[in-house]
């Protein structure tokens, strides 16, 4: 048994863990160290993590010598279980008022009573020194520089030789990363790396893209699938005026640049002077501020959640709230109406201006409306695809939706619907039954991409001009 002090997943059936094991490690009767390094070949629990205790079975790898090595014992791993969770206090952005308000008197993992939440768990300098750390180099001075801060947990006092073993194994992993993304970049791909923009702007160009192929305009309502914190929807609502239905189970967040841009079409489109196109463009960022604000709560409930699912102060339903899920197989679950739709009102500063400015048949002063479904969208066939269906979206999109990539075709071919997706994830696990179009499994990207094409006839593809997985799978309607 031993203390994790680090885990790297590469897939569900590889994972290397770096272990502090509680007695030293023998190798041919030798006791060298205890530091190990664990390779399993098998499906690792999520409760595996750094700070968590584990048991596990394990035999010296002999290849190259690693065996031998004076710096940790190189191992095969298997049957892992999980002894103690991670403590909460690991968790860098679990504060004490976040804990105090969403954990303390929540049931912990294996406790009839409430959590216990010590302020040790919190303190900045206890984390330094549990054993946990000691393995951790901090980036900065993996990078070659200082570390000024002074709330930093990670090692600082590392060898010229630990150094070096350190950056180099970082420059392999890195390598590998690179190798993956070249066997992953297709050949129809027009754009060279150094022309292509940060993933970070992803979504801003495909919602440019989006309202040039399919000539959208303020009427227009496009549906984002899986959106995430809505940033797609964002774009399409407040940059571009267009109607927006974000349908995503978790909450609406903005980000600091949006809400810059909201204080700044605030100052413009507040003004009695201002013109018709600054108080729309004002008035529909006031949509995404009052939405946010009314899910800040759950918002933050859910953001904790998150943080603590896999820790000591966790329970098994955070734990299975917070992991990605399939679709239901029950009929009477999928039927059910969306759980909640925000904003639940509009805001008063928008309904107000509208009386005051707007007009049915005036395009620049008319505010498109925005509506978060905060909900899971898997099927036509569901209160939420009845709900999609009643709104007659313009369109649907999906940027990197992961598992509801292919329901968003699904459900837009089923209402005739024009769509665009940006695939990213498979998901095999999730849907073992799909095949290829040569009837092998669908388990890699590139398989992925060829049996969405093969949904229809009329579905082309194109690419994106930003780094990552950029190609759009689309479908125009005339």
């Amino acid at each position: 048994s031993g203390t994790v002090t680090r885990v790297a997943r590469l897939g569900k059936n590889l994972t290397f863990i770096d272990i502090l094991s509680t007695t030293a490690i023998e190798v041919d009767g030798d006791a060298r160290t205890r530091v190990m390094y664990a390779k399993c070949v098998e499906d690792v629990p999520k409760l595996v993590r750094a700070g968590a205790v584990i048991e596990f079975e394990w035999q010296p790898q002999r290849e190259s010598g690693r065996a031998r090595r004076d710096d940790g014992t190189y191992a095969d791993a298997r049957n892992i279980s999980v002894k103690t969770a991670a403590p909460v206090h690991v968790v860098a952005n679990a504060t004490e008022k976040m804990l105090d308000d969403f954990v303390r008197h929540a049931p912990a993992r294996g406790a009839g009573s409430a959590a216990v939440v010590t302020p040790r768990m919190i303190d900045v300098k206890t984390r330094g020194t549990s054993s946990m750390t000691q393995f951790g180099i901090c980036k900065v001075v993996l990078g070659g520089g200082r570390c000024e801060d002074v709330t930093c947990a990670k090692r600082h006092d590392v060898s010229t030789s630990e150094l070096k073993l350190a950056q180099q194994s970082r420059e392999r992993a890195r390598e590998r990363s690179r190798a993956a993304m070249r066997a992953e970049r297709s050949d129809d791909d027009p754009h060279g790396d150094a022309n292509k923009e940060s993933k970070a702007v992803s979504d801003r160009l495909f919602a440019e893209w989006c309202v040039k192929t399919f000539d959208l305009n303020q009427r227009n309502l496009v549906a984002d699938i899986a959106g995430g914190s809505g940033t797609l929807s964002f774009e399409f609502h407040v940059t571009h005026g267009i109607g927006a239905m974000l349908v995503e189970p978790r909450c609406v967040s903005l980000s600091p640049r949006q809400r810059a841009t909201w204080n700044n079409l605030r100052r413009r489109g507040a003004r009695p002077d201002s013109a018709s196109t600054a108080r729309a463009s004002w008035l529909r960022s006031e949509m995404w501020v009052a939405c946010a604000e009314e899910q800040r709560e759950e918002r933050m409930r859910m953001h904790t959640k998150r943080l603590i699912a896999y820790t000591d102060a966790g329970s098994e339903e955070d734990a299975e709230d917070v992991e990605a899920s399939a679709p239901p197989t029950d009929p009477a679950e999928l039927a059910k109406p969306p759980k909640d739709v925000f904003p639940s009102q509009v805001p008063a500063v928008v309904r107000h201006a509208a009386k005051l400015h707007a007009k049915d048949d005036d395009d620049e002063a008319y505010v498109a409306p925005f509506t978060h479904v905060r909900d899971y969208m898997w099927r036509r066939e569901s209160g939420v695809g009845d709900f999609l269906a009643d709104a007659q979206p313009s369109l649907l999109v999906g940027m990197h939706s992961d598992q509801a990539t292919e329901a968003i075709i699904d459900v837009a071919l089923s209402l005739s619907v024009p769509f665009a997706v940006v695939p990213c994830c498979v998901h095999a696990s999730t849907f073992p039954n799909r095949r290829a179009p040569d009837g092998s499994t669908v388990v890699s990207y590139q398989q992925f991409v060829d049996y969405l094409l093969a949904k229809h006839p009329s579905i082309r593809k194109t690419f994106l001009p930003f780094k990552g997985r950029n190609q759009v799978i689309y479908r125009t309607i005339d």
